[in-house]
């Protein structure tokens, strides 16, 4: 579906960062300090992104 888009390359590397993160968060259990900044940084990628 990311690919019908004009513009697919920033949604699918949000997928795959957040695909990431998740892996990492839930998988490896680091502590808040260290996770919380990943989850700002995703925030703030997916924010930025342009609409439609």
């Amino acid at each position: 579906m990311v690919f019908r888009w004009q513009h697919w390359v920033r949604p699918l590397a949000g997928a795959a960062a957040v695909a990431a993160a998740f892996q990492v968060l839930t998988l490896g259990q680091p502590p808040v300090g260290a996770g919380a900044p990943r989850v700002a940084a995703l925030i703030a990628m997916l924010w930025a992104s342009p609409r439609r």
